[in-house]
């Protein structure tokens, strides 16, 4: 086993063993009997961003966004990626799987979808770096300032924006992770949106302002497509 694997190993089991926080869902240890297609789903979603990063170890571009929503990494199990993805580009995400139930889809937005959760900001994320872009999949890895999802109560397929307290709380994961991928002259760190803006710079990360840029979200796909060419294509 390579050092990077064990020290993949060794964040996955810290993402499991982070403390429980109300209205915060954790992917990899938490399963939701309602949605989830079994007690092995959050096994699955460790599983899933354990392959996820070991075939990252040599990415150029580390882009980090707010938190987890519902129709990404909830079931998925990697950040701004939805299990829609991993059936349209099989290519891509080799071997991943859903955890999310089928047999739940009732064929409406709020619940399961048949073919797994499309996340509109995974879509143009990936779509942008790896479509247009023509930036390798393994040359880029996605991550958040606060790695759990937080949700509205009683409600599991619902996002909220994560508390100064949560934040804070979050900082240990997201210095493991970023502990994975040393910043070097060959490494890009891109803050996706004003939390991950004003969080990571309070955290004291050396992010430049031009690696700041908006989130694709709330109407912000334009702005976002346009920062990143800017910023990728130099």
């Amino acid at each position: 086993m390579s050092d990077f694997e064990q020290s993949v190993n060794k964040f996955i089991s810290g993402l499991k063993n982070f403390q429980e926080l109300d209205l915060v869902f954790n992917p990899w240890t938490k399963s939701d009997g309602q949605y989830d297609i079994g007690e092995e789903a959050p096994k699955i979603r460790c599983e899933n961003l354990r392959k996820y990063l070991l075939m990252r170890e040599n990415a150029n571009y580390i882009l980090i966004a707010e938190a987890p929503g519902y129709q990404g990494c909830h079931f998925s199990g990697i950040p701004m990626t939805s299990e829609r993805l991993f059936k349209n580009h099989k290519d891509i995400f080799k071997g991943m799987k859903r955890s999310s139930n089928p047999q739940k889809s009732m064929g409406q937005p709020k619940t399961v979808q048949k073919d797994g959760f499309a996340e509109p900001t995974a879509t143009i994320v990936w779509e942008l770096m790896v479509n247009e872009l023509c930036i390798e999949p393994d040359n880029f890895v996605l991550w958040n300032t606060f790695a759990f999802h937080p949700h509205e109560k009683s409600n599991l397929l619902s996002n909220r924006t994560p508390c100064h307290h949560e934040l804070k709380l979050g900082r240990k994961v997201l210095d493991e992770f970023l502990k994975l991928f040393p910043t070097q002259n060959t490494r890009k760190i891109i803050a996706v949106g004003n939390v991950a803006k004003a969080t990571t710079v309070n955290f004291g990360y050396a992010i430049e302002e031009e690696c700041c840029v908006r989130h694709p979200a709330y109407g912000g796909a334009k702005e976002f497509c346009s920062k990143m060419r800017q910023l990728l294509e130099k």
